[in-house]
């Protein structure tokens, strides 16, 4: 049952915006199709009223909006073909909901693994993609008042933002809520790269006409707690393997794991092809150099792709290295390269993870930090996350406690059960 919503405002910057209008890049476009990121931060009770809150989530939300007026505006296609964001500061949508009926405890605690059944509700529902949705707010902010707490959740359209972007807009509105005067890193709004497109892609209709671009097929959802000291374990183990002269993250070991024991539990013919997906930075890639804090979506997706036999009979470092190496191959000519292909094909995102053989990581890096995001009444408690759809494959690395990492895996019931019977992967768990 949907959760009583107190109010509904419009809120829209504080300065009106300089810029008229942002062309969408390649990376952006592939991510039309895309549902909003969805995260948020749960806190204890601020020591102060219900209205004065709002009020003060109002005000710092219309000062972040100066310095981000593309989260003011709305999508828009030109003549020609091309998707642009209207900075016409129409505005970004605050929800105020009675959350009362809940608690923290009902939002952090886990039962069997499973994810709290009441985090949904500290997320807007309504939230459209394609051309449905494009006269609708980039950004959504929602405001939970709980029993014992409140949630904020900033929810952006994922076709204008990456990660990066997201947060330093959620740390900038937390800036100016808690009180600064001025933001930490102001968003750089330069268009002028390689991931920029001269001739407007032939949208296929997948990507611009419907948000219902995926069909429902049946899931589950289980939290996989990965302490620090067996992160380090795992790392040390692959990294001291023989012949080894590469030094392997921590993150690519654990998803060297993660590939072998999903690929066994799906049990898969030897020669069946099966994919590692995640997203790379390529603002350091490109040439010149993007700014760090460059807004916009400037990621891409790159593929480890092996056959089960090879991910089963290679063993750990294997799997690890050739994550390492596809990061490290990743230059300037592989960005560029990139965005061709997709300029002259476009291709829905979404098509390429549900075959059912594709591991894909999304979300955040599980070494975020809270401390940061302090709103004016103390550090967050917890972090929440949701994602806008739920497919066979899925990795979202969540931050743990003291260091580790929480995966969140979504996977077909049957390869589910598989994986919690694997002996290697559930030693890493131990």
């Amino acid at each position: 049952m949907a959760l009583p919503v107190l109010s509904r405002s419009i809120v829209h910057a504080e300065e009106k915006s300089v810029m008229t209008k942002l062309k969408l890049s390649i990376p952006e476009m592939m991510f039309l199709s895309v549902p909003y990121i969805k995260m948020g931060y749960l806190f204890e009770s601020p020591p102060f009223p219900t209205s004065e809150l709002i009020l003060k989530l109002k005000t710092a939300l219309s000062r972040t909006l100066t310095h981000f007026p593309v989260l003011a505006g709305r999508l828009i296609t030109d003549d020609e073909g091309f998707v642009y964001v209207t900075c016409n500061d129409q505005g970004a949508d605050l929800i105020h909901v009675d959350g009362s009926s809940l608690t923290t405890r009902d939002l952090t605690e886990y039962s069997n693994d499973e994810l709290p059944k009441h985090l949904n509700h500290c997320f807007p529902a309504d939230l459209l993609l394609g051309s449905e949705g494009f006269s609708k707010p980039l950004l959504v902010v929602q405001v939970t008042e709980l029993a014992d707490g409140v949630s904020i959740t900033v929810n952006m359209r994922e076709a204008i933002a990456d990660g990066i972007s997201y947060l330093n807009f959620f740390l900038s509105f937390a800036e100016l809520s808690s009180g600064l005067t001025e933001i930490t890193h102001f968003p750089d709004f330069h268009r002028d790269s390689i991931l920029m497109s001269n001739v407007a892609p032939k949208l296929p209709s997948s990507i611009v006409q419907s948000g219902n671009y995926l069909g429902k097929i049946s899931v589950e959802q289980k939290v996989f707690k990965f302490r620090k000291e067996t992160i380090q374990r795992l790392k040390t183990q692959i990294n001291e393997t023989e012949g080894n002269n590469t030094k392997i993250s921590s993150l690519q070991c654990l998803f060297a794991l993660l590939w072998r024991s999903i690929t066994r539990a799906r049990n898969l013919p030897p020669s069946k092809k099966t994919s590692f997906m995640f997203t790379i930075n390529c603002r350091h890639r490109v040439e010149p150099k993007l700014d760090p804090f460059c807004f916009g979506n400037a990621v891409q997706i790159i593929n480890v792709t092996a056959t089960a036999k090879e991910v089963a009979e290679n063993g750990l470092f294997w799997c690890a290295r050739e994550f390492n190496d596809m990061v490290t191959s990743h230059d300037f000519s592989a960005v560029k390269n990139h965005v061709e292909t997709w300029e002259y094909n476009p291709q829905p995102l979404t098509e390429e993870i549900l075959d059912g053989t594709k591991v894909y990581v999304v979300g955040f890096s599980p070494h975020l930090s809270m401390n940061e995001y302090d709103f004016g009444w103390g550090k967050p408690i917890s972090i929440l996350y949701r994602e806008g759809v739920e497919r066979d494959g899925m990795v979202i690395p969540i931050p743990g406690r003291d260091g580790g990492i929480d995966l969140r895996l979504i996977l077909a019931p049957e390869t589910m059960k598989n994986l919690e019977g694997d002996p290697e992967f559930m030693m890493c768990l131990a």
